[in-house]
């Protein structure tokens, strides 16, 4: 695992997240800090954990700063959705990223969990998005799952539809 600090930028108000050809821009529209966190690749290589997502945002309160507000965690993907979800949960999952966090930003306990999939294709038969989405409401239920197209720097995604 990195430091927290070598994978981490703090974003302004449009905030570009990639992976291969596979791009979101976010609006931040709700003007909270944000904290933009590379999972894959920087803050967890292949050597230390085999499945995990892109990104992590970290939107922290407007007050102090130093709280975290909501985590939304992302994934960037072609088209394998129920790929994208098991990332999704791996990273969840992972200890290891929980510690890293926590240790920079003590306040963590109130903090509003999104996860996201961004896809470049969509699912030829979209019945399948509703049962992942069912599957992982059932195993995370205070979480929020959002599965939506990429989109463009013309339309970016508004910060609080994301978070809503």
């Amino acid at each position: 695992m990195s430091n927290l600090d070598n994978c981490s930028t703090i974003g302004g108000q449009i905030i570009v997240l990639q992976e291969k050809e596979t791009k979101l821009y976010v609006d931040n529209d709700t003007n909270q800090k944000i904290i933009k966190i590379q999972i894959d690749g920087c803050l967890v290589t292949k050597a230390n954990l085999n499945k995990r997502c892109d990104w992590l945002l970290l939107l922290l309160t407007n007050k102090t700063n130093t709280a975290i507000d909501t985590e939304i965690y992302i994934e960037l993907k072609g088209s394998r959705i129920s790929d994208a979800v098991e990332q999704l949960e791996a990273t969840l999952n992972n200890l290891s990223i929980k510690s890293i966090v926590q240790k920079k930003y003590k306040d963590t306990s109130l903090s509003k969990i999104v996860c996201c999939i961004i896809y470049n294709h969509p699912p030829n038969d979209k019945r399948d998005l509703g049962i992942l989405k069912e599957k992982f409401k059932r195993n995370h239920p205070k979480i929020i799952l959002k599965i939506l197209p990429k989109n463009s720097s013309k339309r970016p995604q508004k910060l609080s539809q994301l978070i809503s």
